[in-house]
């Protein structure tokens, strides 16, 4: 049976992950609500939301509604299309976590 693009993708990003040591966990459509990511991991520490999508593929509204939810919680959340744009969404959390840790290191006030 052929898989469909957007579970091939789904499967390179897992298999990218798991190289990678990052703990991640597919939720299967069928067991959640709808308009849940496909993926979850967590990246040093920070809870990270992956919508897969094809290149043609477009996020719903409650998608997009759910990966915003989720980034204003603290999270991270994107709809990659490849494991380029995972990787781009660790860049920006690894660049979050350097301007935290300067700004710590500088004195200045963190406000939550």
């Amino acid at each position: 049976m052929a898989k469909n693009k957007e579970t091939i993708i789904q499967n390179a990003i897992q298999d990218h992950l798991n190289k990678e040591h990052i703990f991640n966990v597919r939720m299967n459509a069928s067991a959640t609500m709808a308009g849940m990511p496909d993926l979850f991991c967590i990246y040093r520490g920070y809870a990270v939301a992956l919508e897969v999508k094809t290149l043609e593929g477009k996020p719903t509204e409650l998608q997009k509604r759910i990966v915003e939810r989720f980034r204003a919680s603290g999270g991270y959340g994107c709809f990659p299309t490849s494991i380029w744009d995972v990787d781009e969404l660790l860049e920006e959390i690894d660049e979050d976590i350097k301007t935290f840790s300067d700004l710590v290191k500088l004195g200045k006030p963190i406000l939550c």
